[in-house]
């Protein structure tokens, strides 16, 4: 097992037990079997790249198959590139040592239309070397007027990935606190995301109101998928989880379904505690293909 990082936080200039504290944050209640449905975004996902009102038509037929749910983004504002740089899809102003940004905005008028269509939004980055604090706090800062925008993501499988064999760093409690106070800092409403598919990866204690994303794939079967994703929710119970599915590599599994997103979903919802929170989200890799079924 590889040992967890810590982050500098140059972007305070304060070590991390000096951050302010906030208020312990409440756990949404459960509402619905599944509250968070839709889409990955990526920009390497699809091709053609969907427009603003393509990617709210997809994750609108998601939503559909789950009552009670909202249509819902993990839209990846961060992608790693070569030697753990991070580019970012906004212009970031003052430089960050291995990190980028683009001349252009490539995020706001989506998220003004999910705004308008009362969507919601998580933004990821895949950090790579970036100091995860500060891409957190420039992520939240600029788009923090926009209601749609629910929280902050980290791809932990893309964290500090030298001599790692592609599994990335495992993320410390230490860590994952200062990230989550971070964005509270930015705005006291916001929740954060870690994402990756091996639980050991993910803070072992610290919980708050953060959300555990498995994006597990090369299931054997569907019965050894569905006691992943229940292992997953039992492990990080009682905060809400996310399965992202729809994996080529997983296709044997999900493709002999009429409505694949329904029918695994509802399957790994039933899996969850009954006060634990769930969502799915399809990626973009063969989204495609599943809205194909959903015509």
């Amino acid at each position: 097992m590889f040992s967890a990082a810590v982050v500098a936080l140059s972007v305070f200039g304060a070590a991390p037990e000096n951050l302010p504290s906030v208020p312990k944050p409440d756990r949404p209640a459960k509402k619905a079997p599944v509250a968070i449905a839709g889409c990955r975004c990526s920009s390497y996902g699809i091709r053609p790249f969907p427009s603003g009102g393509e990617w709210i038509s997809c994750a609108e037929k998601i939503r559909e198959q789950f009552p009670g749910s909202v249509p819902s983004f993990i839209w990846i504002v961060g992608c790693i590139g070569n030697n753990g740089h991070c580019h970012l899809n906004f212009p970031i102003g003052a430089p960050l040592e291995k990190a980028s940004g683009s001349s252009v905005d490539k995020n706001e008028e989506f998220l003004a239309l999910c705004d308008e269509k009362g969507c919601q939004v998580w933004l990821q980055v895949e950090p790579g070397d970036a100091d995860v604090v500060a891409l957190a706090t420039r992520t939240m800062t600029r788009y923090k007027h926009h209601p749609s925008v629910k929280g902050f993501g980290v791809d932990v499988e893309w964290y500090k990935t030298g001599n790692t064999r592609g599994c990335g760093t495992p993320l410390s409690d230490e860590v994952a606190e200062t990230i989550d106070k971070a964005v509270k800092k930015v705005d006291p409403r916001f929740n954060c995301f870690v994402k990756h598919w091996n639980k050991e990866w993910l803070p072992k204690t610290y919980r708050s109101d953060m959300i555990f994303v498995d994006d597990s794939q090369q299931h054997h079967s569907f019965a050894s998928m569905k006691k992943e994703f229940k292992s997953w929710a039992d492990y990080f119970a009682p905060n809400t989880v996310v399965y992202q599915i729809g994996y080529k590599a997983d296709a044997k599994i999900w493709d002999k379904f009429d409505l694949p997103v329904k029918a695994l979903g509802d399957s790994f919802a039933a899996g969850v505690q009954e006060n634990q929170n769930c969502g799915i989200i399809w990626v973009d890799f063969t989204l495609k293909k599943l809205l194909e079924k959903l015509k």
